[in-house]
């Protein structure tokens, strides 16, 4: 009888990782909020207010929707991935900062290779790129 500290190793089977219902219904009513906000904004008879609003409505249903997926995500990986996924978020967001200053600091001097409305792209992409950098280190 084998006991359970000299047994074979067993495999270990890593849980897939996904995203719930409500997950998705937040990513597609954030995907139809942003495509309302961006033809609202370009309507130049539209109020102001009513800009104001859908673009808080857009970036509401974008925090909401990155939170769900993320607490879904760290919920059904195991503690290294959690790890990954947590200092990936926390090299982010200081990363995001440092783009935006840069890029302000560029656009005063006039030197900035983006317009203002461009600056989300980098600042969107770091925390993928810082992502795929965390992976790799523990892999």
């Amino acid at each position: 009888m084998q006991s359970h500290l000299t047994g074979p190793a067993q495999p270990r089977i890593k849980a897939k990782a996904h995203l719930s219902p409500l997950t998705y219904a937040c990513g597609i009513f954030f995907g139809l909020a942003y495509v309302a906000a961006r033809i609202v904004i370009r309507n130049h008879e539209a109020a102001g207010m009513v800009k104001a609003g859908l673009c808080v409505l857009f970036a509401g249903a974008f925090a909401y929707f990155f939170w769900r997926s993320e607490r879904d995500l760290l919920a059904s990986n195991d503690e290294l991935e959690q790890k990954i996924r947590t200092q990936a978020m926390a090299l982010a967001f200081p990363l995001a900062l440092a783009i935006v200053m840069l890029l302000g600091a560029l656009e005063s001097a006039g030197l900035s290779p983006l317009q203002p409305v461009d600056y989300w792209l980098p600042v969107f992409w770091s925390y993928f790129i810082v992502l795929f950098w965390s992976k790799s280190r523990y892999r």
